[in-house]
């Protein structure tokens, strides 16, 4: 008489079919906790994932500062509505700040060397750069769960060297594919007010 194959046995096909099953679960119960996190009524709907500081350049003032927002997925456009929001929550804490919307002929998202040329004439001391960069998924079959990957960056004026930069998660319940143009004003407040307060943090604000 052969040996029995033990139920649960490391080895045993049994084991390794519950094995599979356990895993695929875990992921799906992970997914889940991670839509009921964000869709917690007390829980931020913003996360910041990454910080980076020039170590280079120390604490300095904003100053002038031209802000810039845009994606270029799916398609390049302009973050009207988000640019508004940075502009007027910054003037809140003392910051003179103009939206690059302001001095946009085409509405086209503008090239460095456009940037530049506004930067220099108009003597602004930085630049804020709010760049959308995807969007993900948690699980198809859960609803609501796209979330917003942003990337914050600020530049010396007028110069393209970074001496800051943020990236954050943004969940967004019930958008259509792709708008950065106008996401509900709790959302964008709530996405800039963590970037201000992650620069406060970080001595550049």
């Amino acid at each position: 008489m052969g040996p029995m194959v033990q139920f649960g046995a490391p080895n045993s096909p049994v084991a390794s079919r519950f094995s599979r099953v356990g895993r695929i679960v875990n992921r799906k119960l992970g997914v889940t906790l991670l839509c009921c996190f964000f869709l917690s009524c007390n829980s931020p709907r913003t996360i910041v994932t990454d910080t980076w500081h020039s170590p280079l350049i120390t604490a300095r003032p904003l100053g002038n500062t031209l802000v810039l927002a845009y994606t270029l997925f799916p398609r390049p456009i302009i973050g009207l509505y988000v640019e508004d929001v940075w502009v007027e929550q910054l003037g809140r804490y003392g910051v003179n700040a103009l939206s690059w919307s302001n001095f946009s002929v085409d509405g086209k998202v503008p090239s460095m060397g456009e940037l530049a040329d506004v930067l220099t004439e108009y003597q602004f001391d930085t630049l804020l750069v709010t760049q959308l960069i995807s969007f993900k998924h948690l699980n198809r079959d859960v609803s609501n769960s796209q979330v917003a990957i942003v990337e914050t960056r600020l530049y010396l004026a007028p110069t393209e060297e970074v001496y800051w930069s943020l990236q954050s998660e943004s969940f967004l319940a019930n958008y259509v594919m792709g708008e950065i143009r106008r996401p509900r004003e709790g959302d964008a407040l709530e996405y800039v007010e963590t970037v201000i307060q992650e620069m406060m943090k970080d001595g550049v604000f």
